[in-house]
């Protein structure tokens, strides 16, 4: 099929000797081992400190769909660094729930700022899932008979009436 529109017609060089230039990757099993070494070497180290990285808070996903869900953020910018806590400048406590989350899991790390074990692979403060889902269960009757769509349709009429 013909090329269309004003575009390069396709004339190919292939002169050079391209399988000299071929970069291989045997070399992957002992890299990995060379660099878990290296790592399990420098967590003995800084046996004092977290292995897995800085103590970061707590948050909440943005977004309508993710905001169920909890994780790592990443707190005051000018303690924080002096203690080993990673800053992120751009994020603000809107809630004073999570506020008093992050700031009872950061005297907890204080506490332990010293005396953490120098084992490898286990987060400092471990995440605790406090949402859990519900058990699948038959839907009762009023449940059976609720028509989300009418519901909704009603609530934006109701909506527009009100204005």
């Amino acid at each position: 099929m013909a090329s269309k529109r004003n575009n390069i017609i396709p004339n190919g060089h292939f002169h050079k000797d391209w399988q000299r230039m071929v970069k291989t990757w045997f070399n992957q099993p002992l890299r990995k081992k060379r660099n878990h070494a290296a790592c399990a070497k420098k967590a003995a180290a800084i046996a004092a400190q977290p292995v897995t990285g800085l103590l970061r808070p707590i948050v909440r996903c943005p977004t309508f769909k993710y905001d169920t869900k909890i994780r790592f953020g990443r707190v005051n910018k000018k303690v924080a660094r002096t203690i080993g806590i990673s800053v992120d400048y751009h994020r603000r406590s809107m809630s004073i729930e999570s506020l008093q989350q992050n700031l009872q899991r950061t005297k907890e790390y204080k506490t332990k700022l010293i005396i953490f074990p120098p084992k490898e692979g286990k987060p400092v403060l471990p995440l605790e899932i406090r949402f859990k889902p519900e058990k699948a269960r038959l839907p009762t009757e009023d449940e059976r008979n609720h028509n989300s769509c009418v519901a909704l349709r009603q609530a934006r009429i109701n909506a527009k009436l009100v204005v």
